[in-house]
């Protein structure tokens, strides 16, 4: 399933586009800061991620999310959406993050809207 992320800079040049304003697939394993924020809120139908690990942590049991430390793999972190009825987001693959908020952010993303993102 792909989604569609509806930005409309000021510059009408999109970030995401070719020369010719086409639009670009985003991976999922690729996205941070303002850009993940936006789709994890798209997802979530929420103003915001989470800021503070309180909120982070009842987002992680809200969702049923788990996340680990990867020591083999310069201690990047993986995170999963295992899913909980109710939620609207089903399981998902396995991702990985340089921090456990951007892993946990990424499975939420992934799992909602798959590994590959249509941005037009």
């Amino acid at each position: 399933m792909h989604a569609t992320l509806s930005r409309e800079p000021s510059t009408g040049h999109h970030p995401h586009t070719t020369g010719e304003n086409r639009p670009v697939n985003v991976k999922t394993s690729e996205l941070a800061g303002q850009e993940l924020e936006s789709w994890v809120a798209k997802a979530l139908g929420a103003q915001a991620f989470a800021n503070h690990w309180s909120d982070f942590e009842q987002f992680v049991d809200r969702y049923a999310i788990q996340s680990a430390p990867m020591p083999g793999k310069s201690l990047q972190w993986c995170a999963v959406v295992v899913g909980r009825p109710g939620t609207g987001i089903p399981g998902g693959p396995w991702i990985e993050g340089p921090t456990p908020r951007i892993a946990v952010g990424r499975a939420i993303v992934a799992a909602r809207f798959g590994l590959e993102l249509s941005a037009a």
